[in-house]
């Protein structure tokens, strides 16, 4: 697992690097920002799977595709099944999964856990938590 500052660093660069210049075989888009897709394409692996699951609209070109055999995916939701798996994970104690949040807010910081999450609040947000009781 890798984690790429992509203001720094470009993200297709270090995918080619990291994998050998294989690709990514999988690669999950979550970030609904402007170029994102087209560099999931760019260091997309021969046969790779493209999952869409952030919200935006981004044209997809498909100039430099080639020979690559692409299959893309929208994820869209979710189903109760997954939501109780989700609780049971988290429940199982397994994982350590309060170390997947970065910042904690209470009710009354809603807006800027958001803010924070989209860059514009606290720094560093990646994940927040939102406490009912704060």
């Amino acid at each position: 697992n890798h984690t790429v500052d992509i203001e720094s660093a470009s993200l297709t660069d270090v995918v080619m690097d990291v994998t050998g210049g294989h690709g990514a075989d999988v690669t999950v888009n979550v970030a609904g920002a402007e170029g994102t897709i087209a560099e999931s394409i760019a260091f997309a692996a021969r046969n790779g799977v493209i999952v869409l699951g952030g919200a935006g609209d981004e044209l997809i070109r498909t100039t430099g595709t080639g020979r690559k055999n692409l299959t893309i995916k929208w994820a869209h939701g979710h189903s109760y099944r997954s939501v109780e798996r989700a609780i049971q994970t988290i429940a199982s104690g397994q994982h350590p999964i309060a170390l997947v949040t970065t910042h904690h807010f209470g009710l009354g910081e809603a807006a800027m856990a958001i803010q924070s999450v989209a860059g514009h609040g606290a720094p560093g947000a990646i994940h927040v938590s939102i406490a009912p009781w704060g």
